[in-house]
């Protein structure tokens, strides 16, 4: 899985230094509080993965241990979990956020993951639409400057339209087009794990 990324910044020092970044969290995620504390150590990335089949005891248990962590570790091990390429870190990153641990740096962080790709678009793209109140407006940039990035464009695009965004029949196309081309049902997948979060709204922390 490569590092896919913006038309704009595709060579250069500054993608150079981006992508250095993203190596050395990837190396550093295993140093986090998610890795190295016991009380996570029954936790798996498979349970927010697969919302809708796990038991909810697993997301309460999950909730009361980050609770016991200090907001600015918080804040710190997820963003690496957001810049890491290990789009399982990601769901993690997006796990803690929706339980709670959002700020304006980790809304900051999960846009620039979805700029640059990631296996779990569809649940980074739920993850800002339901926390992020400027989901309308972000999201119809990032159609407009990554009309190839697939999965995070279709993601991004199918939850405008359930929105009253002012999608262009520009934008549309971008969406349709994409979405008769992709090979993996990302309207699906975003769909179920929507569900899956609105059925546990009362244990996560929605805007």
């Amino acid at each position: 899985m490569g590092i896919q990324m913006t038309p704009s910044r595709k060579y250069g020092l500054h993608n150079l230094i981006r992508l250095e970044a993203e190596c050395v969290s990837s190396m550093r995620v295993y140093q986090t509080v998610f890795f190295t504390q016991p009380v996570f150590g029954k936790f798996s990335y498979s349970h927010l993965l697969n919302l809708d089949t796990h038991p909810r005891a697993v997301l309460t248990t999950l909730k009361s241990s980050l609770a016991s962590i200090p907001r600015d570790v918080l804040e710190a091990d997820c963003l690496t979990c957001l810049l890491s390429i290990d789009w399982r870190t990601n769901l993690v990153g997006c796990g803690v956020m929706l339980l709670g641990g959002a700020t304006p740096a980790l809304i900051d962080g999960l846009w620039g993951r979805l700029y640059r790709g990631s296996w779990i678009a569809p649940q980074l793209a739920v993850t800002a639409y339901l926390l992020d109140r400027s989901f309308q407006g972000k999201g119809l940039e990032l159609i407009a400057d990554n009309p190839e990035r697939s999965k995070s464009t279709l993601s991004v695009g199918h939850l405008l339209q359930r929105t009253d965004a002012p999608l262009t029949p520009e934008l549309n196309k971008i969406i349709d087009d994409l979405d008769s081309i992709t090979d993996v049902n990302c309207k699906e997948i975003t769909d179920r794990w929507l569900r899956a979060i609105i059925n546990h709204s009362d244990l996560f922390v929605l805007r």
